[in-house]
């Protein structure tokens, strides 16, 4: 029979022998930005189900990403285009309940799915409430510069924002267009303008530092 010393921070109530609670507080976005001022190392790792989410949080991960991929590896779909806001809501809400199981210190963002704010802000408005209710910490939206209003719209509501820089998946995958490449890996030189993807408003929208530095130049 178990031991009530040992039933805090597993999927199950258990821990392993070798292991020890953790005493790492909540991790909140002003940490997240005071680490990377610090130049510490953020991890974040993408889980769709409880037991994979008390598994992170038990090692230490900082972040959970609910992606719209699993679409692909949970769905057996051939892009993230078919999944829907529900199904996002779904496995945010099992991941959120996994975090409750262990230590739950981990920050949770939830994936808006393709169509799911494409229409107007409101509409990014009242499916961002769904993953919040469900558990989410923060949002995250792909799209460049037409998305910044959209965002400024959800931060001026409380709604904390990740920005997405880099490979625009979802109109490549659905169209195969051949611009389709990775993008964002390193600053882009100095005499050229700002990219698109920054001119999403100033935090609590999360971006990278160099990102940041530009849109204050700029």
């Amino acid at each position: 029979m178990t031991s009530p010393a040992n039933t805090s921070a597993t999927p199950y109530g258990t821990l392993p022998p070798s292991s020890t609670p953790s005493t790492r507080k909540p991790i909140s976005l002003p940490r997240l930005r005071e680490m990377q001022a610090h130049g510490e190392k953020i991890t974040m790792l993408t889980a769709y189900d409880a037991t994979f989410a008390a598994v992170a949080d038990a090692a230490g991960v900082e972040c959970i990403l609910v992606g719209d991929s699993l679409g692909m590896v949970c769905q057996g779909l051939t892009s993230t285009v078919g999944v829907t806001l529900e199904t996002m809501r779904h496995h945010t809400e099992c991941v959120a309940n996994g975090l409750r199981r262990s230590q739950a210190t981990a920050w949770l963002i939830g994936d808006l799915p393709f169509g799911s704010y494409h229409e107007s802000k409101e509409q990014a408005l009242r499916s961002a409430v769904v993953l919040m209710q469900a558990g989410a910490h923060m949002v995250k939206l792909e799209g460049g510069g037409w998305t910044a209003e959209t965002v400024r719209f959800l931060v001026e509501r409380g709604i904390p924002v990740c920005a997405h820089l880099g490979l625009s998946r979802r109109p490549c995958m659905r169209w195969a267009v051949t611009a389709c490449r990775a993008r964002a890996r390193k600053p882009p030189p100095r005499s050229s303008a700002r990219p698109t993807n920054c001119r999403t408003p100033a935090p609590p929208c999360w971006c990278s530092k160099w990102c940041r530095r530009r849109c204050r130049r700029n």
